[in-house]
């Protein structure tokens, strides 16, 4: 810096003897003024030069070690995010499972056995619900609302352990019967559809899906129900599949008295129930009229006039008497 200041006053004196040049040569013309005007004038510019140069110089070297400081990395590490307690985790899903069911959390002593000493004052207390939840209490909602045990308690995995029907159908007409002998007309199962119409000519992807539901319990004459959601996504367009489900439809409902209840979901919704990722009620609390009757694809002219697709009804009636559906709920094979 003192070295900059010295090279100012340099260059200051030069430019200096340069202007008493200039008015020593206008006052006096004469060879020698000239020669001090040339000599001065070129040593004043070379040291504005050199000034000019070191400035630079120092400039760049500051420019630089500003960069310098905005460019060095810290390898600071981040801050560490509190580790959520498992147990605490497995609580909340607790609460969550009641309230996915349409059960408010100051209901949940109403409908949990006294055994397990779940009420209002220790739900709460999170420590203190905590220390009520014991293996059997855990067992108790599973097995109550058919929720996985192991996703229960550690979310791993879907909420249900769902089961795919295609070319089981046998299995599917036992269960909605004996469901049936147990819960009479409560039972309800739901047939939803991916698509605005079900054309069985069009070569677009259309689905259905079955939810199988029962009553648990009412609050108030509100009725809880367990879920039972079925893992097959019946292809429509696929002969094969879609004579299963239609001689399902069928049996369930001239045999068993069954009535399908048919909603409309997207495919994202339909994929999250069929593989038991959601609880049904989240999407049952949006639907409040039915939008089509599957009992019209499996019916004839003279027994509804709203039945559809009729010009395959014979074959479905023929498909149905071959697999023995009716014969195989008689005898319980």
């Amino acid at each position: 810096m003192r070295q900059y200041l010295m090279e100012k006053q340099v260059k200051f004196l030069l430019w200096l003897a340069v202007v008493l040049s200039v008015i020593w040569l206008t006052t006096s013309p004469d060879f020698e003024p000239l020669i001090v005007l040339i000599t001065s004038l070129v040593a004043a510019i070379a040291a504005h030069v050199k000034e000019s140069k070191n400035h630079l110089e120092l400039q760049d070297g500051f420019d630089t070690k500003q960069t310098d400081q905005a460019i060095e990395v810290v390898n600071v590490s981040p801050p560490d995010e509190p580790m959520v307690n498992p147990v605490v985790s497995l609580a909340k899903r607790l609460i969550d499972v009641y309230e996915g069911h349409g059960i408010h959390i100051n209901e949940i002593p109403r409908v949990t056995p006294e055994q397990f000493g779940i009420t209002l004052s220790t739900i709460s207390d999170q420590s203190r619900f905590i220390d009520k939840i014991t293996p059997e209490y855990i067992k108790w909602v599973s097995d109550t609302f058919n929720i996985n045990r192991s996703w229960l308690e550690t979310e791993v995995g879907s909420i249900y352990a769902t089961k795919n029907y295609y070319k089981n159908e046998f299995e599917l007409l036992r269960l909605l019967k004996d469901l049936k002998d147990e819960y009479g007309n409560e039972l309800d199962v739901y047939a939803f559809k991916n698509v605005s119409s079900l054309d069985s000519k069009q070569d677009i992807e259309q689905f259905v899906n079955l939810l199988i539901s029962v009553p648990l319990f009412q609050i108030d004459g509100r009725v809880i129900c367990k879920f039972i959601p079925t893992e097959t996504m019946w292809e429509w367009g696929y002969q094969k599949s879609r004579y299963q489900l239609k001689g399902i439809i069928r049996v369930a409902y001239r045999t068993l008295k069954i009535d399908f209840n048919g909603y409309d979901v997207n495919k994202g919704e339909m994929r999250a129930l069929a593989f038991g990722k959601v609880i049904p009620q989240s999407v049952l609390s949006k639907m409040f009229s039915y939008t089509w009757h599957p009992d019209d694809y499996t019916d004839s002219a003279q027994e509804s006039a709203c039945a559809k697709e009729t010009d395959e009804l014979d074959a479905i009636i023929e498909y149905v008497k071959e697999r023995g559906y009716v014969n195989a709920l008689k005898s319980g094979a």
